[in-house]
């Protein structure tokens, strides 16, 4: 496996160094294979991953993103949205190094739509 600085990161995402979920991308309900995957909340249909697709409706889920989302918010001024508003952050996780990684919301689509196979 190539090691993440050889994934070539953008400069403006900030290593998460607070504990967070073992597999937080499983916690948060991501299901397919991806390497990297992000996750904020869309005001009109609730957690997403950084396809588009919206997490498993599963209240489990949900109290996971809510948790990982305040951690966040608290500890780094990172603002995944909610039911009131858009999100301006994203939490980009690292599936193959259990890492996360806090990015400006545009900041971590593009990283995502450069990695991640557009197939929809």
């Amino acid at each position: 496996m190539p090691t993440t600085a050889a994934v070539g990161l953008p400069d403006d995402f900030v290593l998460v160094k607070i504990p967070l979920p073992y597999r937080t991308g499983d916690v948060l309900g991501y299901i397919r294979g991806e390497r990297f995957v992000g996750f904020y909340w869309d005001r009109a249909l609730g957690p997403m991953w950084d396809d588009g697709l919206p997490v498993a409706a599963d209240p489990t889920v949900w109290l996971a993103f809510v948790s990982v989302a305040a951690k966040l918010q608290e500890h780094y001024d990172a603002d995944l949205g909610s039911s009131n508003s858009d999100s301006t952050h994203m939490l980009v996780w690292d599936r193959w190094r259990q890492k996360g990684y806090v990015a400006r919301i545009e900041s971590g689509r593009q990283f995502l739509r450069e990695r991640v196979p557009q197939d929809l």
